[in-house]
């Protein structure tokens, strides 16, 4: 099995170590998009580093943000967006969660020009699909 990782709202750290990764407890935080409320009934996931950084650095949250491992998960249960993002459909326990990263702040437009604008829509660096995605569907 491989190694997972989700990136949330620092907000969410304390719901996320009670309840795992569940999307129907999505009301603390905004998603990684800006999102308020589930994409999908699903928990978004990263299958690499360079995954995590995209979405650190695509952080609407308004704040910090932290990075989960996932362990035990099986990859080929996931589902992938028209946008080229993966998702679990399922709840991820806290027993398969590890905090490996936390309080990391958001990246402003003068910190990074490669981020001359906010986007509106993420669509996973070099894919091509119709749907983007607005929002990460579980925040703790």
């Amino acid at each position: 099995m491989t190694r997972l990782y989700h990136v949330s709202s620092s907000r969410n750290r304390g719901s996320i170590e009670a309840h795992g990764l569940d999307w129907s407890f999505m009301t603390t935080a905004a998603g990684i998009a800006g999102s308020p409320k589930p994409e999908v009934d699903g928990v978004f996931v990263c299958l690499d580093r360079s995954t995590v950084d995209f979405f650190v650095r695509a952080n609407n949250t308004g704040g910090p943000v932290d990075v989960w491992a996932i362990d035990d998960v099986d990859q080929s249960d996931l589902v992938e967006t028209a946008s080229g993002f993966s998702y679990l459909p399922a709840c991820i326990g806290p027993e398969h969660l590890t905090l490996i990263d936390q309080d990391l702040q958001p990246i402003s437009q003068d910190d990074d020009d490669a981020r001359s604008s906010t986007p509106n829509r993420l669509r996973r660096p070099g894919h091509d699909g119709e749907q983007a995605m607005t929002g990460d569907s579980h925040d703790g």
